[in-house]
C-alpha cells in the first residue's frame, strides 16, 4: 500500500494537515493576516451561521450555558455595562412602551409563578437596596399623580371565591396578637387612669389650638388624637400628652422609641405656650361655674 503524505500546513507552523485538499488545519487558517475583503466575507459567513444555529432554541440554550457557565463579569466589566445602557446607549431611550406590547407581555407572563429560590434571592436583594427619602418622595409624587388621572382603579372589580379563601388561608394568623410583629404584651388592653374625661381631654386639645402637633405633618386628618408620649397610660402630666392627628398618632405605634424622643423635644417646647392658655381656660372654667349657681339659686327661690 502506499502511503500519501499530506502537505504541511501553509500557516509556517511545520504540522501536516490532516487531509487531502486542505491547506491549512483547523483554525490556522485564522492566524495569517487577512485581507479587507476575506475578513469581511468570513465574518458574513461567521454570522450567517450563527443566525442559523442560534434559531433553534434547544441548540441556543446549550451554546449559552457553554460559554458563560462558571464565569461572572467581574466589577470593571460590570460598570462598564451599566455605562454604555445608561442615557442614549439604553435601547428604550427616549421611548414608550405601547399597549400591544404590555399585553403581549402580560400574555407570555400569564401563569409564570417565581420558584421559591428566586423568591428568597428577591427577598434577601430588597433587604440590601432599601429606597432613599428622595426616591420616597418621587415614588409617592407619582402614586398620587397616578390616582388623581386614574380613580377607583379597583372600582367595579370584586375578588372571585376561591382568591377570598386563598387570602384568608394565606394571612391566617398573621398580625394577630402575640403573633404580631408590634405586640407589645396586651397594653392597650389596660384602662386608664382616674382622670381621663372628655373634657381634659378637650383641655388638652385647645392648649394646642385644635391642630396636629407634628410639623412634617403636610395632610392632617380631620379627627385629632391625645396622644401619650411614653405611651403609659396612667401618666396624664401635661407635657406627657400632645395632640395629633389620625395619621400621626398611627405611625407612633411603630418605632416608639424614635417617636418617644421625637415629641419629648416637641413638648418641651410647647410647655411655655400651654401655660399661657392653660391660665385663660382656667378663667372661663370658673365664669361658667358662678353662671350656673346664679342659676340655680334663682330657679329655687321662684320654686319657693
Amino acid at each position: 500500500m502506499i502511503r500519501t503524505k499530506f502537505p504541511k500546513c501553509q500557516c509556517g507552523c511545520g504540522q501536516f494537515v490532516n487531509a487531502l485538499g486542505n491547506k491549512f488545519l483547523k483554525g490556522h487558517n485564522l492566524r495569517l493576516p487577512l485581507s479587507k475583503q476575506t475578513e469581511i466575507m468570513r465574518r458574513k459567513r461567521i454570522g450567517t451561521t450563527m443566525k442559523k444555529l442560534l434559531s433553534q432554541p434547544a441548540v441556543r440554550e446549550k451554546m449559552f450555558k457553554k460559554a458563560w457557565k462558571g464565569r461572572p463579569h467581574s466589577e470593571e466589566t460590570k460598570k462598564k455595562l451599566s455605562l454604555l445602557r445608561t442615557g442614549e446607549g439604553n435601547g428604550m431611550y427616549e421611548k414608550t412602551v405601547t399597549k400591544e406590547t404590555i399585553n403581549k407581555i402580560l400574555k407570555s407572563r400569564k401563569g409564570y409563578r417565581h420558584s421559591e429560590e428566586t423568591k428568597r434571592k428577591i427577598g434577601q436583594a430588597n433587604k440590601k437596596n432599601k429606597p432613599s427619602e428622595k426616591q420616597r418622595e418621587q415614588i409617592s409624587k407619582t402614586l398620587k399623580e397616578y390616582y388623581k388621572e386614574h380613580p377607583g382603579t379597583f372600582k367595579g372589580r370584586t375578588h372571585t371565591e376561591k382568591t377570598k379563601i386563598k387570602i384568608k388561608q394565606a394571612k391566617k394568623g398573621q398580625g394577630r396578637g402575640c403573633e404580631g410583629s408590634n405586640w407589645q404584651g396586651g397594653i392597650a388592653c389596660l384602662p386608664y387612669a382616674p382622670g381621663w374625661t372628655s373634657y381634659f381631654i378637650e383641655k388638652i386639645r385647645a392648649s394646642d389650638n385644635h391642630n396636629c402637633q407634628n410639623p412634617t405633618c403636610k395632610d392632617p386628618h380631620p379627627l385629632l388624637d391625645v396622644h401619650h408620649i411614653d405611651y403609659d397610660k396612667q401618666n396624664h402630666d401635661p407635657q406627657n400628652l400632645i395632640t395629633l392627628c389620625k395619621r400621626c398618632h398611627g405611625k407612633t405605634q411603630k418605632n416608639r422609641e424614635y417617636w418617644k424622643k421625637y415629641y419629648q423635644k416637641i413638648a418641651r417646647m410647647l410647655d411655655s405656650k400651654r401655660k399661657v392658655l392653660d391660665s385663660v381656660l382656667d378663667g372661663k372654667e370658673t365664669e361658667q361655674e358662678s353662671l350656673l349657681s346664679t342659676l340655680t339659686n334663682e330657679y329655687k327661690e321662684k320654686e319657693k
